[in-house]
């Protein structure tokens, strides 16, 4: 998400008109690959690369190789890229290997995925792009067209064929209430074709309600990963604005005044740890009635018990009510450190968020990329 995230500001000040810049698009790939369904690469002018996770493993003959077979045809490209000794790179539609998708960043199909993603990134809302990257037979759909969903309900099209259309529209809908970024075929008499339907999660508003040592890690670790992160405290507490420079934002509030300051949606995760139980509880009643996605608080059990007695207000509280609440906070990865524990926090929240449970990856029965359920089979 950080490197999509980067590749974004560069696309809106690049030169539209320029035909050098090239997206290279990853939508399948092999096992063994660092590269992810959906990772973009920008290759520019300049033989820079922006997307630093693939740059050992497409080799860079192969990246100037694709740059001027797309700047020659002017036109979106399908390749497959085969890690093998020579570092192939071929069109033919045999299996195997990394299928990447070239466009020139001057096409204004290849403009609008990012501008789609930059939208649900300031609106805070999930979206998914479903492109088209396979057409065999006479059938009336153009590689690298696409239809783009938001959670909101809007649809933007540009596939065209009104049938072909529906089939896609509908498992976009499917796998954007799934979450997951998955690629589908449609058979039909004269052909097939192939879409990669790519899910678009905006990134993880933290709010870290308290100054303790681990409000400093905790914050670094998170804005590694791309989150947004906002320190919180009392108005009555001095903060060092210099300790914290990393944080995107820092507000001193009252708890009774914090739905004036604070908008929170299920992309928001918050840490509660002001130290002060009848704060924390204010604090936590407030993000209880909120949308929020992740709710945790450090402490020990028996102060986590006190918390949700707090909550209940002499009402019984359902079993997914209590599990909304984490505490106490954090995987078990026997942490001890304030460095060490602000990693056990950050990986529970990365880890409720993606629907994961944090297990080792040996133990899963798939890819490790398809450890979550497959929620989409459940969805009618």
């Amino acid at each position: 998400m950080k490197e999509l995230q980067e590749i974004i500001p560069f696309v809106i000040q690049a030169d539209h008109q320029d035909p050098s810049i090239i997206v290279a698009t990853v939508l399948q790939a092999e096992e063994s690959s660092y590269c992810r369904s959906g990772t973009r690469i920008l290759l520019t002018k300049a033989d820079q690369t922006i997307r630093a996770i693939c740059e050992d493993y497409i080799d860079q003959k192969i990246i100037n190789q694709v740059k001027q077979l797309v700047q020659i045809n002017g036109c979106p490209q399908v390749y497959r890229y085969h890690v093998d000794q020579l570092h192939t790179l071929d069109k033919t539609s045999s299996r195997g290997g990394t299928t990447i998708l070239l466009e020139p960043l001057n096409s204004r199909s290849t403009r609008a995925q990012f501008d789609f993603i930059a939208e649900c990134y300031d609106e805070n809302q999930s979206g998914a792009i479903a492109t088209v990257f396979t057409v065999e037979g006479d059938i009336p759909a153009q590689v690298a067209s696409r239809l783009f969903l938001k959670m909101d309900g809007s649809v933007a099209n540009q596939i065209g064929d009104h049938f072909l259309t529906n089939l896609i529209f509908q498992d976009t809908v499917k796998i954007l209430a799934a979450g997951q970024t998955r690629t589908r075929s449609y058979p039909f008499i004269d052909g097939y074709v192939q879409a990669l339907i790519e899910v678009i999660i905006p990134p993880i508003q933290l709010y870290i309600f308290g100054i303790t040592p681990y409000t400093s890690p905790i914050t670094l670790l998170a804005k590694q990963l791309g989150w947004t992160v906002v320190i919180v405290e009392h108005p009555s507490r001095e903060i060092k604005l210099n300790h914290f420079p990393e944080a995107d934002h820092i507000l001193q509030v009252e708890p009774q005044d914090l739905h004036q300051q604070i908008q929170l949606s299920s992309y928001s995760a918050a840490v509660v740890m002001t130290g002060d139980f009848e704060q924390d509880l204010a604090i936590v009643k407030f993000l209880w009635s909120s949308a929020i996605g992740y709710l945790g608080v450090p402490g020990t059990k028996a102060r986590t018990q006190q918390l949700i007695q707090g909550l209940q207000d002499g009402g019984s509280l359902t079993p997914e009510q209590l599990n909304r609440l984490h505490g106490p906070i954090g995987l078990d990865i026997g942490a001890e450190t304030p460095s060490e524990i602000a990693l056990a926090i950050v990986s529970e929240i990365q880890a409720v968020v993606k629907h994961r449970t944090g297990s080792f990856l040996r133990e899963q029965q798939n890819s490790v990329y398809d450890s979550a359920p497959d929620l989409i089979s459940l969805i009618q």
